[in-house]
């Protein structure tokens, strides 16, 4: 005999397997703000030249660069070696065009150093989203743009739980000056960045520097114990770069919205190489 309690004992857990269900069916987080992340620059390789986007000017500077496997096995050697944990995002340029890419990625998820892997794309080149590339990360963040949704769209068919869009069809505004009343800094980008065998304390801050002319102390050698003053260092750089960065809420705050220049006006040769939007998965 069913009585009132059993109801709502059966209630309570048909509600708690509703919950589950919808956090499970969520793409995980790729900000974890009260924990460790590292942005790995894999390549400076991308299909399109947004000039809005502000990691352009290290791309320009570095425009061959492909980060080799021996520094990802650095980079995991010296975080086990130091009791390092971190959330990984792979960042550039365009990520599903690092050459490495799987061996890469299976090198980080294997690593006791490895608490979540992440990919921050465009969505074109959609070839590189395999299955056992999937199966790996944790979440692959896509940019919507203006001409991109086809593929956004065949991504989250087959991929639902493991795909997180973020509307890009506008941008903030890159600074050219330093911007006034940017401090006290408010950063909304918190991780490091690991690139060419270095740690830096900002993942941004190399790349501004170069449109700024500044050359200052932004990062350490890889090695035991690399974070250890970083955080004097990302103190040091709030002045001449923080200043001129959209991370950081002021700056962000005076800056204005702009259509991204990329999807109103793509490159169509860049884009012709990999912009599929008929593909089917195979």
């Amino acid at each position: 005999m069913v009585t009132k309690r059993n109801n709502v004992q059966i209630k309570a857990v048909k509600l708690i397997q509703r919950v589950l269900a919808a956090l499970l069916s969520r793409p995980v987080s790729i900000y974890y703000r009260d924990e460790p992340m590292m942005a790995l620059y894999v390549t400076s390789s991308c299909q399109l030249s947004c000039q809005e986007c502000i990691m352009s000017h290290l791309m320009e500077k570095a425009s061959q660069y492909q980060m080799d496997i021996e520094e990802v096995k650095l980079l995991i050697h010296y975080s086990e070696l130091s009791k390092y944990k971190f959330h990984y995002r792979l960042t550039g340029g365009e990520p599903l065009l690092w050459k490495h890419l799987l061996e890469g990625v299976r090198l980080l998820r294997l690593s006791d150093s490895c608490m979540s892997i992440s990919i921050i794309s465009n969505a074109i080149n959609i070839d590189a989203v395999t299955n056992e590339l999937v199966e790996m990360v944790d979440c692959i963040r896509v940019s919507r743009y203006l001409y991109n949704t086809k593929n956004i769209a065949l991504l989250r068919k087959k991929y639902p739980h493991k795909i997180l869009v973020a509307g890009k069809e506008k941008f903030i505004k890159n600074p050219l000056e330093k911007v006034a009343k940017a401090l006290p800094v408010e950063c909304n980008n918190p991780e490091l960045m690991f690139y060419n065998n270095k740690v830096y304390a900002c993942p941004h801050s190399k790349s501004i520097s170069i449109q700024a002319g500044v050359s200052m102390i932004q990062s350490n050698d890889i090695g035991e114990n690399f974070k250890e003053g970083l955080d004097r260092i990302r103190h040091n750089m709030e002045e001449e770069l923080c200043s001129r960065c959209i991370s950081n809420t002021p700056v962000r705050k005076a800056m204005e919205k702009i259509l991204n220049i990329s999807g109103s006006n793509p490159n169509p040769e860049r884009l012709a190489k990999w912009y599929k939007p008929h593909f089917r998965f195979k």
